[in-house]
């Protein structure tokens, strides 16, 4: 189940055998959920922390008169509430976009984490501190043209699939419908269909159903003024 998030920390710094162990220990038994569900209801008090083992949720707050915004999507190999273990009351929801599967982690096993293994509580502590950097990158995109929103978008997505061993040839499934990527990206659903039809015009993807394929990365890079520094792709020791 913590195959994709340890594939993710590898990434950045070296887990011992041990510590790829007591990650896999932390985490109970699988719960598949249907989408639309809430993982993570606002305001809620959770005493554990949920993994995404697969599937796709998003991070969302809600506005008077009962609509949502999100800030995050999140994807296989994320928790998406590690904010939980230091923070009592989360002040935002997370709902499942698709069917999703989770795993759960006791807050009481992850401190003792955090009593006992400094070098693996700095990873999980790096995770947190990029779930931040999204959060400002998503708030840098809002202010682009409708374009380079979609753009910007789909590096993210294709760059943290990447890191989840989600992309072949530079395609990927996005299973989201149009009504949800208007309301992730704060577009009308016709203002989204006439986004598609210029992203797809620059030539930059090839977009068909939930199938995506990135023909030119550079050029979706430049039309959504993609910097990939913010999620720390590379090996940094922590």
């Amino acid at each position: 189940m913590g195959d994709r998030l340890i594939s993710k920390l590898n990434l950045r710094d070296d887990l011992t055998s041990a510590e790829q162990d007591i990650l896999a220990d932390v985490l109970g038994p699988e719960r598949h959920h249907p989408a639309g569900v809430d993982l993570v209801e606002p305001g809620a008090r959770p005493d554990h922390v949920t993994l995404l083992v697969s599937g796709f949720c998003g991070r969302y707050g809600i506005l008077r008169g009962g609509r949502r915004v999100f800030s995050a999507i999140n994807v296989a190999g994320d928790f998406i509430d590690l904010f939980g273990l230091l923070i009592p009351q989360l002040d935002y929801g997370v709902v499942a976009l698709t069917p999703c599967v989770t795993a759960s982690a006791p807050h009481e096993k992850l401190r003792r984490i955090s009593e006992d293994h400094p070098h693996l509580t700095r990873m999980l502590w790096l995770e947190t501190a990029l779930e931040g950097a999204v959060h400002r990158e998503w708030l840098l995109g809002m202010g682009q043209d409708a374009v380079g929103r979609l753009a910007r978008f789909l590096c993210e997505i294709v760059a943290r699939l990447d890191v989840a061993g989600l992309v072949e040839d530079n395609a990927f499934e996005l299973p989201l419908t149009q009504t949800q990527l208007s309301q992730i990206l704060g577009m009308t659903s016709v203002h989204l269909s006439r986004t598609l039809k210029a992203l797809r015009a620059t030539g930059s993807v090839a977009w068909q159903g939930h199938h995506i394929q990135i023909l030119d990365r550079e050029r979706l890079m430049a039309a959504g003024q993609f910097d990939p520094t913010y999620l720390r792709p590379y090996r940094e020791a922590v």
